[in-house]
Protein backbone atom coordinates (compact mmCIF):
# COMPACT_ATOMS: atom_id res chain seq x y z
CA UNK A 1 0.00 0.00 0.00
CA UNK A 2 1.28 3.47 -0.87
CA UNK A 3 1.14 6.45 1.43
CA UNK A 4 0.52 9.96 0.18
CA UNK A 5 1.37 13.31 1.79
CA UNK A 6 -0.38 14.31 5.00
CA UNK A 7 -1.29 17.91 5.64
CA UNK A 8 -2.27 19.68 8.85
CA UNK A 9 -4.95 22.28 8.17
CA UNK A 10 -6.41 22.92 11.60
CA UNK A 11 -6.64 26.72 11.75
CA UNK A 12 -3.61 26.84 9.48
CA UNK A 13 -1.49 26.83 12.64
CA UNK A 14 1.99 25.32 13.12
CA UNK A 15 2.13 21.55 13.47
CA UNK A 16 4.61 19.10 14.91
CA UNK A 17 5.08 15.35 15.00
CA UNK A 18 6.50 13.31 17.82
CA UNK A 19 10.02 11.99 17.34
CA UNK A 20 10.73 8.30 16.78
CA UNK A 21 12.19 6.67 19.88
CA UNK A 22 11.44 3.00 19.12
CA UNK A 23 9.78 0.76 16.54
CA UNK A 24 6.32 1.46 17.98
CA UNK A 25 6.60 5.07 16.76
CA UNK A 26 7.10 4.10 13.11
CA UNK A 27 4.15 4.58 10.75
CA UNK A 28 5.20 3.26 7.34
CA UNK A 29 6.32 -0.37 7.27
CA UNK A 30 7.52 -2.25 4.20
CA UNK A 31 7.61 -6.02 3.84
CA UNK A 32 6.24 -8.72 6.13
CA UNK A 33 7.70 -11.23 8.52
CA UNK A 34 8.73 -11.77 12.12
CA UNK A 35 11.94 -9.70 11.99
CA UNK A 36 11.95 -5.90 12.25
CA UNK A 37 14.51 -3.21 11.45
CA UNK A 38 14.39 0.56 10.99
CA UNK A 39 15.80 2.93 8.39
CA UNK A 40 16.65 6.58 9.17
CA UNK A 41 17.62 9.22 6.58
CA UNK A 42 19.06 12.63 7.50
CA UNK A 43 19.64 15.22 4.77
CA UNK A 44 21.03 17.84 7.18
CA UNK A 45 19.08 20.49 5.27
CA UNK A 46 17.31 22.08 8.25
CA UNK A 47 14.37 19.70 7.73
CA UNK A 48 13.58 16.74 10.03
CA UNK A 49 15.26 13.40 9.43
CA UNK A 50 12.76 10.61 8.71
CA UNK A 51 12.36 6.95 9.69
CA UNK A 52 10.60 3.88 8.29
CA UNK A 53 10.23 0.24 9.34
CA UNK A 54 11.01 -3.01 7.52
CA UNK A 55 9.79 -6.57 8.22
CA UNK A 56 11.13 -9.80 6.75
CA UNK A 57 11.77 -13.51 7.24
CA UNK A 58 14.94 -15.36 6.31
CA UNK A 59 17.92 -13.31 5.12
CA UNK A 60 17.82 -9.62 4.14
CA UNK A 61 20.40 -6.90 3.50
CA UNK A 62 20.43 -3.17 4.05
CA UNK A 63 19.82 -2.80 0.33
CA UNK A 64 16.76 -5.05 0.52
CA UNK A 65 15.36 -2.78 3.22
CA UNK A 66 16.09 0.37 1.22
CA UNK A 67 14.45 -0.95 -1.95
CA UNK A 68 11.36 -2.21 -0.10
CA UNK A 69 10.79 1.09 1.71
CA UNK A 70 11.26 3.17 -1.44
CA UNK A 71 8.61 1.03 -3.14
CA UNK A 72 6.26 1.40 -0.15
CA UNK A 73 6.49 5.18 0.38
CA UNK A 74 5.54 7.10 -2.75
CA UNK A 75 7.38 10.21 -1.51
CA UNK A 76 10.75 8.47 -1.00
CA UNK A 77 13.28 8.20 -3.86
CA UNK A 78 16.62 6.42 -4.20
CA UNK A 79 19.37 6.26 -6.79
CA UNK A 80 21.61 3.18 -6.51
CA UNK A 81 24.84 2.82 -8.44
CA UNK A 82 25.48 -0.78 -9.48
CA UNK A 83 28.66 -0.21 -11.50
CA UNK A 84 31.20 -0.47 -8.68
CA UNK A 85 33.43 -3.55 -8.26
CA UNK A 86 32.90 -3.14 -4.52
CA UNK A 87 29.13 -3.66 -4.68
CA UNK A 88 26.13 -1.40 -5.02
CA UNK A 89 26.14 1.92 -3.21
CA UNK A 90 23.69 4.76 -2.56
CA UNK A 91 24.22 7.63 -4.97
CA UNK A 92 21.17 9.75 -4.12
CA UNK A 93 18.23 9.86 -1.71
CA UNK A 94 15.29 12.22 -1.91
CA UNK A 95 11.95 12.97 -0.32
CA UNK A 96 8.97 14.83 -1.77
CA UNK A 97 8.17 17.00 1.25
CA UNK A 98 5.06 18.64 -0.19
CA UNK A 99 3.64 15.81 -2.31
CA UNK A 100 3.59 17.75 -5.58
CA UNK A 101 6.02 15.60 -7.56
CA UNK A 102 9.74 14.98 -7.45
CA UNK A 103 12.62 15.41 -9.89
CA UNK A 104 16.29 16.36 -9.79
CA UNK A 105 18.53 18.57 -11.89
CA UNK A 106 20.85 15.73 -12.85
CA UNK A 107 18.00 14.05 -14.72
CA UNK A 108 17.84 10.77 -12.80
CA UNK A 109 14.95 8.77 -14.28
CA UNK A 110 13.24 7.23 -11.26
CA UNK A 111 10.85 4.36 -11.97
CA UNK A 112 7.25 4.09 -10.75
CA UNK A 113 8.48 2.94 -7.34
CA UNK A 114 10.83 5.91 -7.00
CA UNK A 115 13.98 3.86 -7.66
CA UNK A 116 16.83 4.21 -10.15
CA UNK A 117 19.56 1.59 -10.48
CA UNK A 118 22.44 2.05 -12.90
CA UNK A 119 25.32 4.36 -13.72
CA UNK A 120 24.01 7.25 -11.66
CA UNK A 121 24.54 10.95 -12.46
CA UNK A 122 26.27 13.25 -9.98
CA UNK A 123 25.99 16.76 -8.57
CA UNK A 124 22.19 16.89 -8.78
CA UNK A 125 19.84 18.82 -6.51
CA UNK A 126 16.06 18.76 -6.17
CA UNK A 127 14.19 20.80 -8.78
CA UNK A 128 11.72 21.79 -6.06
CA UNK A 129 13.45 23.71 -3.26
CA UNK A 130 10.79 22.42 -0.87
CA UNK A 131 12.05 18.85 -1.27
CA UNK A 132 15.05 17.09 0.26
CA UNK A 133 17.71 15.50 -1.93
CA UNK A 134 21.37 14.58 -1.67
CA UNK A 135 23.39 13.14 -4.56
CA UNK A 136 27.01 12.06 -4.85
CA UNK A 137 28.98 15.21 -5.56
CA UNK A 138 32.75 14.88 -5.97
CA UNK A 139 33.02 18.62 -6.61
CA UNK A 140 31.53 19.31 -3.15
CA UNK A 141 32.91 16.22 -1.40
CA UNK A 142 29.36 15.02 -0.89
CA UNK A 143 28.42 11.40 -0.34
CA UNK A 144 26.04 9.37 1.80
CA UNK A 145 27.53 8.05 5.04
CA UNK A 146 26.16 4.74 6.30
CA UNK A 147 25.58 4.18 10.03
CA UNK A 148 24.37 0.96 11.68
CA UNK A 149 23.26 -0.04 15.17
CA UNK A 150 22.43 -3.45 16.61
CA UNK A 151 20.43 -1.85 19.45
CA UNK A 152 18.05 1.08 19.64
CA UNK A 153 20.36 4.12 19.28
CA UNK A 154 17.74 6.32 20.94
CA UNK A 155 17.48 4.11 24.02
CA UNK A 156 20.96 3.11 25.14
CA UNK A 157 22.30 1.80 21.84
CA UNK A 158 24.90 3.53 19.68
CA UNK A 159 25.48 4.32 16.02
CA UNK A 160 28.64 3.14 14.30
CA UNK A 161 29.92 3.81 10.79
CA UNK A 162 29.29 0.69 8.73
CA UNK A 163 32.38 -1.24 7.74
CA UNK A 164 30.57 -2.80 4.76
CA UNK A 165 28.29 -1.59 2.00
CA UNK A 166 24.53 -1.95 2.28
CA UNK A 167 24.39 -4.65 -0.41
CA UNK A 168 26.34 -7.05 1.87
CA UNK A 169 25.21 -5.76 5.29
CA UNK A 170 23.06 -8.59 6.70
CA UNK A 171 20.19 -7.41 8.85
CA UNK A 172 19.23 -8.90 12.20
CA UNK A 173 16.02 -8.45 14.14
CA UNK A 174 16.13 -5.12 16.01
CA UNK A 175 18.75 -3.45 13.78
CA UNK A 176 18.77 0.23 12.83
CA UNK A 177 20.34 1.64 9.64
CA UNK A 178 20.92 5.34 8.97
CA UNK A 179 22.09 7.41 6.03
CA UNK A 180 23.47 10.93 6.49
CA UNK A 181 24.30 13.51 3.81
CA UNK A 182 26.79 14.93 3.25
CA UNK A 183 28.95 12.28 4.89
CA UNK A 184 32.42 12.84 6.26
CA UNK A 185 34.70 10.68 8.36
CA UNK A 186 33.80 11.29 11.99
CA UNK A 187 30.48 12.88 11.08
CA UNK A 188 27.72 12.92 13.70
CA UNK A 189 24.99 10.25 13.43
CA UNK A 190 21.41 11.40 12.89
CA UNK A 191 19.27 12.90 15.66
CA UNK A 192 15.95 11.33 16.63
CA UNK A 193 13.88 11.40 13.42
CA UNK A 194 10.21 11.90 12.70
CA UNK A 195 8.13 8.98 11.46
CA UNK A 196 7.63 9.23 7.70
CA UNK A 197 3.91 9.29 6.97
CA UNK A 198 2.93 10.46 10.46
CA UNK A 199 -0.03 12.81 10.83
CA UNK A 200 1.23 16.16 12.14
CA UNK A 201 -0.07 17.07 15.60
CA UNK A 202 -1.01 20.70 16.34
CA UNK A 203 1.37 22.52 18.65
CA UNK A 204 0.02 23.35 22.16
CA UNK A 205 -0.52 26.95 21.08
CA UNK A 206 -2.75 25.67 18.28
CA UNK A 207 -4.98 23.81 20.72
CA UNK A 208 -5.17 26.93 22.88
CA UNK A 209 -6.20 29.06 19.92
CA UNK A 210 -8.76 26.46 18.88
CA UNK A 211 -10.21 26.40 22.40
CA UNK A 212 -10.46 30.20 22.51
CA UNK A 213 -12.18 30.37 19.14
CA UNK A 214 -14.56 27.57 20.06
CA UNK A 215 -15.42 29.21 23.40
CA UNK A 216 -16.02 32.55 21.70
CA UNK A 217 -18.27 30.91 19.13
CA UNK A 218 -20.36 29.19 21.83
CA UNK A 219 -20.74 32.44 23.78
CA UNK A 220 -21.83 34.35 20.69
CA UNK A 221 -24.36 31.68 19.73
CA UNK A 222 -25.79 31.64 23.29
CA UNK A 223 -26.22 35.42 23.28
CA UNK A 224 -27.87 35.29 19.86
CA UNK A 225 -30.38 32.68 21.07
CA UNK A 226 -31.17 34.76 24.17
CA UNK A 227 -31.77 37.88 22.07
CA UNK A 228 -34.03 35.91 19.74
CA UNK A 229 -35.97 34.55 22.71
CA UNK A 230 -36.38 38.06 24.16
CA UNK A 231 -37.54 39.44 20.81
CA UNK A 232 -40.08 36.62 20.44
CA UNK A 233 -41.43 37.21 23.96
CA UNK A 234 -41.84 40.93 23.25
Amino acid sequence: MKYGPVFCVLLLMPCASAGVMDFDDLVIWAGSGSNEAALVVDWRDSRPSLAWGFRWDGAATGEDMMRAIVAEDEDFYASINDRSIFGNFVSGLGYDRDGDGFSVTSGVAFDADGLFVGDTPIDGIADDADDSYGESSPSNFGFWEYFVSVDNPFDGGSWNSSSVGFSVRMLSDGDWDAWVYPGFIGNDPPPAPLAAGATPVPEPSTWAAFALLTTGYVIRRTRQRRRKSSDAAA
